[in-house]
């Protein structure tokens, strides 16, 4: 998925990618794979997809940062 990011037009990668990401971003950003797409989707979004990104980090605060893969979404 990572490599998908980076091959996709910014609207494939909203349509695509992004929608999964935010539909499951906590469970995303707990796994090892998940959590370097999530930090992908950080680095490519638009500001409208990073404030998407950033409400549902700090709606997933206390789980992300006692998380082994979670605290990097978070930095």
């Amino acid at each position: 998925m990572k490599q998908c990011l980076k091959l996709m037009t910014p609207s494939q990668r909203h349509k695509q990618i992004y929608s999964i990401v935010f539909a499951n971003f906590q469970q995303l950003s707990v796994d090892k794979n998940g959590c370097q797409v999530v930090q992908e989707c950080i680095i490519t979004a638009n500001l409208e997809q990073r404030l998407q990104i950033v409400t549902a980090c700090s709606e997933s605060i206390d789980v992300l940062i006692n998380n082994e893969f979670g605290n990097f979404v978070v930095q």
